[in-house]
């Protein structure tokens, strides 16, 4: 399986969709985190955070709702630009490692924008443009075979408030139509038309969940090639993914840190095995570039 999983990074073509889980390494909130410190948020405001930490146990979208129902529309800018960490989070080595993997089409669910900040300073002589679920005509350009070097937003963008999908009332609105009905049409065409990599999800995160519902209306059992790289997946989780929405899943082995959570640094190395070999000047350029601490994160 790594050896075809090696083969689709080889096309400039595949689409590398970047969950939560690699904004972790530059030190951003996991789903969970953010949920804390949205309830963090609204205790400092003397607002019901514990009806947000009690659904946090158990639905992570739910929680969503219920906080961000308590705040105004300015309130919530703040806080997405605040937990992303607007202009002050810097990318990490795992974010090198990806952009010079080989594909040069992404799709994120994060907010963020340690992708296109990642683009800007390791592939600084490629251009590329950031589209969100705001801007139909672009979106109906970058489903085209053809077209490279875009980087899709369907949840959103933190510099842009009202393009975010976070709570499950806005969800819904993703998946049912609405304003955004032009957002999930075109995550769907790429889904559907392009080899696909998911990188930094788990398989209870709600975003990957919902792309199981969107998988799960065009997945008719041909061919797909899909992978997701992730931590500590089983036979049987294998099994299930292929079977039933064809995405074959590439499993990594994470060890415990002190405190009890996951070390994932293994994955920096399972990277490294997909690199694309790079040019004397490229390589020396990269280790000038990339002399900066690697740290642990929580997936």
């Amino acid at each position: 399986m790594n050896e075809q999983l090696k083969q689709a990074l080889k096309q400039e073509d595949t689409i590398l969709f970047i969950g939560s889980g690699i904004s972790c390494w530059s030190g951003l909130p996991s789903w969970t985190g953010l949920l804390n410190q949205l309830a963090d948020l609204l205790q400092s405001s003397s607002r019901d955070a514990e009806l947000v930490r009690k659904e946090i146990k158990q639905d992570l979208l739910q929680a969503a709702s219920y906080g961000f129902d308590q705040l105004t529309p300015a309130e919530i800018g703040e806080f997405i630009r605040k937990a992303c960490q607007l202009g002050t989070a810097a990318p990490h080595e795992i974010h090198r490692k990806i952009v010079s993997l080989g594909p040069r089409c992404f799709i994120t669910t994060n907010y963020d924008q340690l992708l296109e900040e990642s683009l800007r300073k390791w592939q600084h002589g490629r251009p590329f443009r950031t589209v969100t679920n705001k801007q139909p005509f672009e979106e109906a350009d970058i489903i085209q075979a053809r077209t490279l070097d875009f980087v899709f937003k369907p949840h959103g963008d933190a510099g842009d408030v009202e393009s975010i999908v976070l709570t499950r009332e806005q969800y819904r609105k993703l998946l049912e139509g609405g304003e955004w009905r032009h957002a999930l049409e075109s995550l769907k065409t790429l889904l559907v038309t392009r080899r696909v990599v998911y990188l930094g999800f788990g398989l209870r995160d709600p975003d990957f969940l919902l792309l199981r519902d969107v998988l799960a209306n065009t997945w008719k059992g041909g061919t797909r090639d899909h992978y997701a790289i992730m931590a500590d997946v089983g036979s049987g989780e294998i099994g299930y993914w292929r079977k039933n929405y064809g995405i074959h899943l590439v499993g990594y082995q994470t060890s415990e840190l002190r405190g009890g959570r996951p070390d994932h640094s293994r994955l920096l190395g399972l990277l490294d095995e997909f690199l694309q070999p790079m040019t004397p000047t490229a390589a020396a350029k990269g280790v000038a570039d990339t002399s900066l601490e690697l740290t642990r994160s929580e997936e």
